[in-house]
C-alpha cells in the first residue's frame, strides 16, 4: 500500500495542469466500458456499461440535476493506469480491469476501492424509505444512481455489495469534499439540487389524527388549542372528506359532514392557523380523474389501499397524467390549502406479481422505475404550483422519498410507525440517516402512529409516559407534527387537564419548541427512550426518575441545559432525569436566543 501511494504522489507531481475542462475518461476493457466524469471538484461519476451499451450521456436520472462542470483536473497515464487529480479527489482508474480507486490528495489516504462492476437493489414501502446513498466516517458519500428494484449489502471485511435486477448500466457518484460531513452534505445538494426554503409556520407545532370527522370536528379541536393556550400553527385534514372509496381522493369536499370546505378553510385561517390536507395517488372509479386517466391509460393494474372500491394507482411518469392530476388539485390550492399530505407515495402494492413488476410505465417497466415514484409524483405537483405564481411558498409532506426530493419543497415522515419504546428508540437514527441523504426536513407520528396495545387510550399511564417522551424529543426534530390512528385521539387536552403531568410536559415541551430553534451545531440531545414512571405496559413503579448517562464529545465544555452546570468534554455525565426533564447540554460559548412566548409564529415580532 505505502509502494503503491508513494507511486501515485510521484505521477501527480508529474501531472500537467490544463486549463479548466469538462472532463470524462473512458477505459475499454474486454468485459465493459468504464466511463470517469468529473463534475466538479468535489463530484466525480462512474458509470459501467457493456461494449457496445448505455452510456454516461444516453442515461436517465431523475435525482440528480448537476451537469458537469469545466474543472481543473492534473492527469497522468502510464501503461497501466490513468490518475485524475481534482484539488479535492484522486481518481486513480485500473486501465485493465476497470477498477476505480478513490484517494485523499493531500494525505494520499485511500478512501474507497471497488471490488467491480456493481448493480443496486432497494424497494421502497411504508416505514421503509430506501435511498442509495451511504456516507463513511472518512467523509466521503456514495450515491448509487438506479431507480429500480435494487439490493444493497454490508460484508464481513468492509465489502459493500450492490446489485439490481435491472438497468443499462452501473451508475454511481463519488463525493468528497476534504472529510468535512456539512461540506459533504452541501455537494449532495449541488448534485440533488437545493432544498427549498419552507414558511415559519412550518417550524411550529402540527396537530393532526386519522381523522377529523367533519368541518366541526376540526374547528373544535383548533378552537380547544387556541382557549387552552396550546400553542399551534398548523393542523391537518386527513383522508376521507371525499366520501366513499369509490369517490377515493377526488381532492373534493364530497363528504357532506365536511360542508363547504372554504368554510373549514376560513375558520383555520380566522384562528391564526394553516391547513394541511391529505391527497393520494390513486383514485376512486367515481371520480374525474380516473375517467380521465384511464382515457389515456395511465392507470396502474395494481391492488392497492383501500382493498375496495375499485381504487387504482396513477402513473406519474406520464408528463400527461401529472396535468390532470394537477389540474384537480389546484382546486384546493386556490381555495386556501396550505399544504399538501401526499400519502402512500410508495405508493401501497399489496400482493405484487412479477406480471405487476413487468408492467410498462410511461417510462419503463414498474421494477425499472418504482423506485423514483414519490420523486415524480411531488415534483408534478411543486412544478405547477410554481407555474401557477402563488404568492405563498409550497409545503409538501409525502410518505416516501428519493435522493433530490428536497428541491421539490417535499419532506417525509417515517410512515406508520407503531406506538412501542423500541419503535420510538428506532426513529432517532432513521432520522439521522434520511436527513444525511441530504433532505433537511422530516418527522415522526408523536406517540406512534398504531396504538393497539395500551388498554384504556389516554387514559393508560404507560402510553401517557410514552407520548410525552416522544413529544419532548420531538422539540429537536426538524418538524414536529402529532399524529394517531383511530378510534384514538391523542390531542394534548386528551391526556389530562392542567396541572396533571401528562397535559403539563406535552405543553412545556411545545413552548420550548417556539422559544428555541437553533439547536444544529450547539445543542446535543439525548431523548429519554426507555419508560421511568411505568414498566412500559401499565402499572405506576413510584420512581419520579432514573439515573442516564450521556458522552460529552472532546474539545468543548458543555452546559446542562436544565440546571446551567458547566461541565468538561470527553467524559460520561450521569444524573437523575424526571418527567419533566430530557438530556440537553449546550456547547460553551453558543449564543442561544430565545423568542417571545407564542400561540403561533406570527403573533409577536422575533426582533428582540
Amino acid at each position: 500500500m505505502k509502494k503503491c501511494l508513494f507511486l501515485l504522489s510521484a505521477l501527480l507531481l508529474l501531472a500537467a495542469c490544463a486549463g479548466p475542462k469538462v472532463v470524462r475518461e473512458t477505459v475499454e476493457t474486454d468485459q465493459f466500458v468504464c466511463e470517469v466524469t468529473v463534475y466538479a471538484p468535489d463530484v466525480v461519476r462512474v458509470v459501467k456499461y457493456p461494449l457496445g451499451g448505455v452510456g454516461a450521456s444516453q442515461k436517465k436520472s431523475y435525482s440528480v440535476v448537476m451537469e458537469p462542470q469545466k474543472t481543473r483536473v492534473k492527469r497522468v497515464e502510464n501503461k497501466g493506469a490513468v490518475v485524475l487529480n481534482t484539488g479535492k479527489i484522486v481518481a486513480f482508474i485500473d486501465k485493465a480491469t476497470g477498477q476505480v480507486t478513490f484517494s485523499d490528495p493531500v494525505s494520499g489516504r485511500r478512501l474507497l476501492q471497488e471490488a467491480g462492476s456493481k448493480k443496486v437493489h432497494l424497494w421502497n414501502e411504508n416505514m421503509h424509505i430506501y435511498i442509495p446513498f451511504f456516507c463513511s466516517e472518512k467523509g466521503y458519500g456514495v450515491y448509487w444512481d438506479n431507480p429500480g428494484m435494487s439490493d444493497f449489502e454490508d460484508e464481513p471485511g468492509g465489502k459493500t455489495v450492490m446489485t439490481s435486477e435491472v438497468g443499462d448500466c452501473s451508475d454511481l457518484y463519488f463525493l468528497y469534499a476534504g472529510g468535512d460531513m456539512d461540506a459533504l452534505m452541501a455537494t449532495e445538494r449541488k448534485l440533488g439540487g437545493k432544498a427549498t426554503m419552507f414558511p415559519l409556520w412550518v417550524h411550529g407545532y402540527w396537530q393532526c389524527r386519522e381523522r377529523y370527522h367533519s368541518t366541526e370536528e376540526l374547528c373544535e379541536a383548533l378552537r380547544t388549542h387556541r382557549e387552552m393556550g396550546i400553542p399551534l400553527d398548523c393542523i391537518v385534514q386527513d383522508w376521507q372528506y371525499w366520501g366513499e372509496n369509490e369517490n377515493w381522493n377526488s381532492m373534493r369536499f364530497d363528504n357532506p359532514l365536511y360542508e363547504r370546505g372554504d368554510t373549514m378553510i376560513a375558520n383555520v385561517h380566522n384562528n391564526h392557523a394553516h391547513l394541511a390536507i391529505s391527497i393520494w395517488p390513486d383514485f376512486g372509479p367515481l371520480t374525474p380523474q380516473f375517467k380521465e386517466l384511464e382515457a389515456i391509460d395511465a392507470l396502474l393494474p395494481f391492488k392497492t389501499w383501500p382493498m375496495t372500491g375499485g381504487v387504482k394507482i396513477y402513473d406519474p411518469f406520464n408528463p400527461q397524467a401529472r396535468e390532470i392530476y394537477w389540474k384537480y388539485l389546484e382546486g384546493l390550492v386556490d381555495q386556501g390549502v396550505d399544504a399538501l399530505w401526499s400519502d402512500s407515495t410508495e405508493p401501497d402494492h399489496f400482493y405484487p406479481t412479477k406480471e405487476d413488476d413487468d408492467y410498462r410505465t410511461a417510462d419503463g417497466t414498474w421494477r425499472s422505475v418504482r423506485n423514483a415514484f414519490p420523486l415524480v409524483t411531488n415534483m408534478g405537483i411543486y412544478d405547477n404550483y410554481r407555474a401557477k405564481g402563488y404568492a405563498k411558498r409550497a409545503v409538501q409532506m409525502t410518505r416516501s422519498a428519493s435522493f433530490g426530493i428536497q428541491r421539490y419543497a417535499t419532506f417525509s415522515w417515517s410512515g406508520d410507525v407503531q406506538s412501542r419504546w423500541n419503535v420510538f428508540r428506532a426513529q432517532i437514527p432513521s432520522g439521522l440517516d434520511y436527513t444525511i441523504c441530504g433532505i433537511p426536513y422530516w418527522n415522526t407520528d408523536i406517540g406512534g402512529f398504531f396504538n393497539w396495545f395500551y388498554e384504556g387510550g389516554t387514559d393508560n399511564v404507560a402510553l401517557k409516559e410514552l407520548q410525552v417522551r416522544w413529544m419532548q424529543w420531538s422539540v429537536f426534530v426538524p418538524v414536529m407534527r402529532n399524529h394517531t390512528s383511530g378510534p384514538l385521539t391523542t390531542e394534548v387536552y386528551r391526556f389530562g387537564a392542567p396541572g396533571e403531568w401528562a397535559f403539563d410536559e406535552q405543553l412545556n415541551a411545545i413552548k420550548l419548541r417556539y422559544n428555541e430553534y437553533l439547536f444544529g451545531p450547539s445543542i446535543l440531545v439525548h431523548p429519554v427512550t426507555e419508560p421511568v414512571l411505568t414498566d412500559g405496559k401499565a402499572a405506576l413503579t413510584g420512581a419520579t426518575g432514573a439515573p442516564f448517562t450521556t458522552y460529552l464529545p472532546a474539545g468543548t465544555a458543555w452546559y446542562d441545559f436544565q440546571t446551567g452546570e458547566c461541565l468538561e468534554g470527553g467524559q460520561e455525565y450521569t444524573r437523575e432525569y424526571t418527567i419533566s426533564e430530557i438530556p440537553v447540554f449546550v456547547k460553551a460559548g453558543a449564543i442561544l436566543p430565545f423568542g417571545p412566548d407564542v400561540q403561533y409564529t406570527s403573533e409577536k415580532p422575533w426582533d428582540s
